[in-house]
């Protein structure tokens, strides 16, 4: 039995692009970390699913694990990131599998909350006339975890995030 599993799928198109640009996610899940990893994708041609693949393998190689068995399939539904926090590793049970891929979660500069909070999204005032609102009305979908302090939201009145 390797001691190395990874399974690679794909969600269908999304209903609405994200602000990006990207229509589908490639989800890949490591047997070891028990992690769940997500890429996005603009398209489904062979160059981007390559791109989102070495990307997501080498998050993995980087990491310390290395691929010894993989398994392809065309479609799945949607794996939420943040899952991993939750997630125990197989190599390591004391550590979550975000741990075990990326080191110590910080909770201090990534804060989170649940899934689908009602927000007020600040416009700073460049972007808004002298008596509009400060705010816009949003949900809050989960922290950009590349950014400091930041949250990926989806704002009603444009209909995106």
């Amino acid at each position: 039995q390797p001691s190395w599993n990874q399974q690679d799928r794909y969600t269908g198109k999304f209903i609405t692009p994200s602000s990006n640009g990207n229509q589908y996610l490639m989800i890949l899940y490591d047997y070891d970390s028990n992690a769940i990893l997500a890429q996005p994708m603009k398209n489904r041609t062979a160059k981007t699913i390559l791109e989102a693949y070495k990307k997501l393998h080498t998050r993995l190689c980087t990491a310390g694990l290395r691929p010894k068995l993989q398994r392809l399939d065309n479609e799945c539904s949607e794996i939420l990131k943040n899952l991993n926090l939750l997630r125990g590793s197989r190599i390591n049970n004391k550590l979550s599998a975000w741990s075990q891929i990326h080191g110590t979660f910080d909770y201090n500069t990534t804060p989170i909350a649940p899934p689908g909070t009602r927000v007020l999204i600040h416009e700073k005032p460049q972007q808004r006339t002298s008596w509009a609102p400060h705010a816009v009305d949003g949900w809050y979908l989960g922290p950009a975890l590349q950014s400091y302090r930041c949250y990926n939201v989806w704002v009603w009145e444009t209909r995106c995030e």
